[in-house]
C-alpha cells in the first residue's frame, strides 16, 4: 500500500453469512468462523477486506502486519494479503480473553511475541520461528513487552488468594514481582514515556499504577462501568476507557482527572480507541454499516464528518486497532 495504514477495523461475521474454513487434510473438518478484517486509512479511503480465521486481532508496531491470535498464530502481510502460520504444535491461550483483553504481546521491534499456553508463559522468536518456554508451574497470564524488551505479565497465587504483576527477561533470566492485587490483573501497560512506571486494571473497574521497587500500586480511579476496551496515547499522558455504554472516559495522568466525552452520548452502543496523537475513533457495534467518528478530546466536539464502513453493512464492528 502506497499509503501509511493508519486503523484497522475488525468487523466479526458469523458463518452463516459468510463462508467457512475447514480443518487440514487428515484432520476432521470443523467449519469454523469467519472474521473480516478492514483495513484503511484514517479518513475512511483505501479501504481492503482480508478474510481470517477466527481470532483476536492485535496490530503489529511495523504498520504493516497484524496478528490474528488463535490457537496457531496467523501474522497477516497487508501488502501482499498473505499470512504466515506459526505456533502449529503448541496451543495458545487464546480463548482465555476477555473482551477487549489482549492475550499475546509483542515486541516494539516487532522480532518477538510473547504468549501462555496452558498458562505458562512462552517467548517465539519471529526470525527463527522457535518459542521457548521461560516460566512453568504458575498461573501466567497476559503477557505484555515493555519497552525495556521486558516482559511483563500477570500470575495467580493461588495459595496466597491472590495477583502478582511480574515482569521477566524474554529468556527467562531476571524474575521479579513488581507488586500484588487482591484482585484479578488483566490489561497491562508498561509505561512508554517512563520505564519505571506499569499501569495496570484489576477486576475490570480499578486502574492502577506502581512504580517499579517500590513494591506498592496506588489506585488512580474506580470506573463506575465493567471495562471493555482499554488504550492509551503514546506518552501515556492519556488512557481511553470505552465501556460498552454510550458514554466513555479519558484519564489525564498528569493531572489524575477522569473525564466523560461523546457528550450527548451517542445513540448506539460503542466502542472507542484513542490514537497517539490524542484523537479517538468510534465505531458502532450494532447491526447495519459501522460508522466511524473522530473527537477533539480537548474540545470535546467530532472532527469532520462520520465515516461509512460500507464493507461492514452485514455486521457490527467490534474491535479497532489503531497505528501512526
Amino acid at each position: 500500500m502506497k499509503n501509511l495504514i493508519k486503523l484497522m477495523l475488525i468487523t466479526m461475521i458469523l458463518i452463516s453469512m459468510n463462508s467457512c474454513l475447514f480443518a487440514p487434510e487428515g484432520e476432521e473438518d470443523v467449519p469454523t468462523y469467519t472474521d473480516r478484517v478492514i483495513v484503511m486509512n484514517i479518513d475512511g479511503t483505501e479501504q481492503e477486506v482480508f478474510s481470517c480465521m477466527r481470532g483476536y486481532p492485535v496490530a503489529m508496531n511495523d504498520n504493516k502486519r497484524f496478528i490474528i491470535c488463535n490457537e496457531d498464530l496467523l501474522i497477516w502481510d497487508m501488502e501482499s494479503h498473505k499470512s504466515t502460520k506459526y505456533l502449529t504444535w503448541i496451543d495458545v491461550d487464546y480463548l482465555k480473553y476477555l473482551d477487549g483483553i489482549e492475550t499475546i504481546g509483542v515486541s516494539y521491534d516487532d522480532n518477538y511475541i510473547a504468549f501462555t499456553s496452558e498458562n505458562s508463559l512462552y517467548c517465539l522468536d519471529l526470525e527463527t520461528k522457535e518459542y521457548e518456554q521461560i516460566t512453568s508451574g504458575y498461573h501466567d497470564e497476559f503477557p505484555k513487552f515493555g519497552i525495556d524488551n521486558r516482559i511483563y505479565f500477570s500470575r495467580k497465587d493461588s495459595e496466597n488468594d491472590n495477583y502478582k504483576l511480574m515482569s521477566i527477561e524474554k529468556d527467562g533470566n531476571d524474575h521479579q514481582q513488581i507488586c500484588q492485587s487482591e484482585e484479578m490483573i488483566t490489561h497491562i501497560f508498561p509505561g512508554q514515556a517512563d520505564s519505571s512506571v506499569v499501569y495496570f486494571v484489576s477486576n475490570r473497574l480499578y486502574f492502577n499504577k506502581v512504580l517499579i521497587g517500590t513494591g506498592i500500586s496506588t489506585m488512580l480511579y474506580e470506573l463506575p462501568h465493567t471495562l471493555g476496551i482499554i488504550s492509551r496515547n503514546n506518552d501515556d499522558q492519556y488512557f481511553s476507557f470505552s465501556s460498552y455504554q454510550q458514554h466513555h472516559f479519558l484519564f489525564n495522568t498528569i493531572t489524575n482527572t477522569m473525564q466523560t466525552y461523546l457528550y450527548p452520548p451517542i445513540t448506539d452502543n460503542s466502542y472507542s480507541k484513542i490514537l497517539p496523537n490524542q484523537k479517538v475513533a468510534v465505531t458502532k457495534t450494532l447491526w447495519g454499516s459501522a460508522k466511524l467518528r473522530l473527537w477533539d478530546i480537548d474540545n470535546d466536539t467530532q472532527i469532520g464528518d462520520e465515516i461509512i464502513i460500507e464493507d461492514t453493512r452485514e455486521g457490527g464492528s467490534k474491535y479497532i486497532l489503531f497505528h501512526s
